[in-house]
């Protein structure tokens, strides 16, 4: 199997089971080198997350990560850049519960089923996403989720 063969598998997989803490937790981290990728073509570069997200135009609430908005002059409003930065939000705040201890199977199983609605959003709808993944490795997201 090839690098892009396996890619395209992943996604795959996805669709087979969307809730496997696994496969949400491998196309959130496409999905996090997509927007990182991205935004290393903006200046300022900087390879995380949160920093890149806002390299693209979204405005994130720094009381509450969860809530964002897209700057005026944002050119990326097709990129589901919102859905994007929920689904960093939930995986920081999920593995952070899980490694204190804090979080029961259940808590984390509807975690991951909130996070696999996200992706899948993202998947379908996000221009820079299935774009990237078309140009890249040859095939479109929002068909294998």
């Amino acid at each position: 199997m090839t690098h892009n063969e396996w890619v395209q598998d992943q996604f795959t997989q996805f669709k087979r089971r969307p809730s496997a803490y696994r496969n949400v937790l491998l196309i959130t981290s496409f999905i996090e080198a997509v927007v990182i990728n991205e935004a290393s073509s903006v200046p300022g570069k900087d390879q995380k997350f949160k920093p890149s997200l806002k390299r693209l135009g979204l405005e994130i609430d720094p009381k509450n990560e969860e809530q964002s908005s897209y700057a005026q002059d944002c050119q990326y409003k097709g990129a589901c850049l919102i859905e994007t930065n929920l689904v960093r939000v939930r995986r920081n705040e999920l593995l952070h519960q899980i490694i204190q201890g804090s979080v029961s199977q259940r808590a984390i199983e509807d975690k991951i089923r909130e996070m696999a609605k996200n992706i899948e959003r993202i998947c379908t709808e996000s221009d820079l996403i299935r774009r990237y993944f078309d140009e890249n490795y040859g095939f479109d997201p929002a068909k294998l989720v």
